[in-house]
């Protein structure tokens, strides 16, 4: 994975305690944990290695592994960084599947039947509904979470890493103007991926 939802609040809370090292040697072991999705060796002097730290500072690269992770036997894992991968892992799981059906389920026409007229709600201007899109008025970048939720429940083949990291590296601009609302970004990656060539199966990306 390259990239991963960090919540600063909960860090803070439960790191509070460590030295400038140590809070450097915990979110290396973080950053390596995602990017090569496996438990980190057992090892210390490697791992210390790995940290480009002396062996001087072994017992604390040893003393962050057992205060933030657990030893098995293939290494040092760290439970919610390993159910992040797994649900990194199902999503593209589920991507796959639908390319090797031949890209997004097409939808079943409505029953005129059976369809009803819902009344429209009254809003008055002191009650209008924010989206998620919007705090205050003003643009919020949707998180990895809420960006896989919204690209699974409509079937869409945009890759949710490879759109983040693009509007992230813009400042989240399209053109020269600032993003108002990336659930229509979204929507534009759809559209131009659906005026491409399709092949025979489509393969979700794995980072």
């Amino acid at each position: 994975m390259h990239y991963y939802q960090f919540n600063i609040a909960d860090y803070r809370k439960d790191t509070q305690h460590l030295t400038a090292l140590e809070h450097y040697i915990y979110r290396e072991l973080m950053d390596w944990c995602y990017l090569d999705e496996r438990p980190i060796p057992k090892e210390i002097p490697l791992v210390t290695r790995r940290l480009r730290l002396g062996s001087e500072n072994n017992t604390m690269v040893n003393d962050v592994l057992n205060e933030f992770f657990t030893e098995t036997e293939k290494g040092w894992v760290n439970q919610r960084i390993l159910k992040e991968i797994e649900k990194y892992e199902a999503f593209l799981d589920k991507q796959r599947i639908n390319g090797g059906k031949g890209g997004r389920p097409k939808k079943a026409k409505p029953n005129p039947s059976l369809t009803q007229t819902k009344p429209k709600k009254t809003l008055t201007t002191n009650h209008k509904p924010l989206t998620t899109n919007q705090s205050n008025g003003r643009f919020a970048p949707p998180t990895q979470e809420e960006l896989t939720k919204y690209i699974t429940e409509n079937n869409y083949h945009v890759n949710p890493d490879k759109f983040l990291s693009h509007y992230q590296a813009k400042g989240w601009m399209i053109g020269k103007n600032k993003m108002k609302d990336w659930q229509a970004a979204v929507r534009g990656w759809e559209a131009r991926d659906e005026d491409k060539p399709k092949s025979s199966a489509f393969s979700g990306a794995m980072l």
